[in-house]
């Protein structure tokens, strides 16, 4: 390939210089002259080819590594989450057992208290009781309901963010 502006020149060299210029960037040994470019602003293709590979090959391992590191970090960050959330379930579930062993042991303690029962007096505060617990689980269910509720908005949110930022 020829120079435009010295057809027996072959084009040899790119400019490299910050410009907006008629100028085109192909240009043969005698182009820098006639365009008024410091020498260092045309790098001889081979050169110019060089740089680019390594520059590209430099900021492509950045990228992955750090891409690889913040993939290993979202990992972790959802296994803590995940061990943290299956804690939480465990919890729950023994505290229901639990309310649930309490309201049993009130119902069937012993035989004085069948007794009461029979007489009235003693299922009035069995009812206190089991209507207390049950308000109790009931505050702890609707509490959890909405802690994952807000949770799973704010993650969504989270990642609706990160989605339109790496696609912008």
């Amino acid at each position: 390939m020829f120079s435009t502006s010295h057809p027996r020149s072959p084009i040899s060299l790119v400019c490299v210089a910050e410009h907006k210029c008629q100028c085109q960037r192909k240009m043969c040994v005698e182009c820098p002259y006639d365009h008024g470019i410091e020498i260092k602003q045309a790098v001889p293709i081979n050169k110019f080819h060089e740089m680019f590979l390594k520059k590209l090959q430099e900021n492509q391992l950045e990228d992955t590594s750090e891409l690889i590191k913040q993939k290993i970090s979202f990992k972790q960050l959802l296994s803590q989450t995940e061990a943290i959330m299956k804690k939480l379930w465990e919890d729950l579930v023994t505290s229901i057992k639990l309310i649930y062993e309490m309201i049993d042991r009130i119902f069937y303690n012993d035989l004085e208290k069948l007794v009461q029962i029979q007489n009235g007096r003693f299922l009035d505060d069995w009812n206190y009781k089991k209507i207390f617990y049950v308000t109790k689980l009931d505050k702890a269910k609707q509490w959890l309901e909405k802690e994952v509720k807000t949770f799973n908005e704010k993650f969504k949110q989270e990642m609706n963010e990160i989605f339109q930022d790496v696609s912008d």
